[in-house]
């Protein structure tokens, strides 16, 4: 009886776990389980857009080698292209920067991973939910290994 008990237990863990995500974007850098209520496309092999259905927050992910410019020298010409009014970096190196675009404002991110360059370009109307759900994007995340 208790075997049977923890074999359905791991097979109720397991079916909530994956159900928190539906689909799957594959990249060549990074794979993305895109959580329910959000639909995402892959734009190109290192890019990927996801969207909330209800339209309240987007998130934009790219990832690439950073090539020979410095990740400082990427975050201020990246700040600068979205005309970022201040740049800011964290303890652990990671820059963020805000920005107006179509009368949004939006929240630009950017750090080293694995000698790649992560930039995330986030949306979201001022509610908590949105802004919760964020999370969510966030976990369904994972960089490739190093080939």
């Amino acid at each position: 009886m208790k075997r049977f008990t923890f074999g359905i237990l791991i097979l109720i863990l397991t079916l909530t776990a994956s159900s928190a995500f539906g689909k799957t974007i594959d990249t060549k850098y990074f794979t993305l389980n895109v959580p329910k209520g959000w639909h995402g496309e892959k734009l190109n092999n290192t890019s990927v857009q996801v969207t909330r259905d209800d339209e309240t927050a987007s998130v934009l992910i790219k990832v690439g080698k950073i090539g020979k410019k410095t990740i400082d020298e990427i975050a201020k010409s990246t700040a600068k292209k979205y005309s970022a009014e201040e740049l800011e970096q964290d303890e652990d190196g990671a820059y963020s920067f805000t920005f107006e675009e179509d009368g949004k404002t939006k929240i630009g991110m950017l750090d080293l991973i694995n000698d790649e360059v992560c930039m995330l370009l986030i949306q979201y109307v001022e509610n908590e939910e949105a802004l919760d759900s964020l999370d969510d994007v966030l976990e369904g995340f994972e960089m490739k290994e190093e080939e």
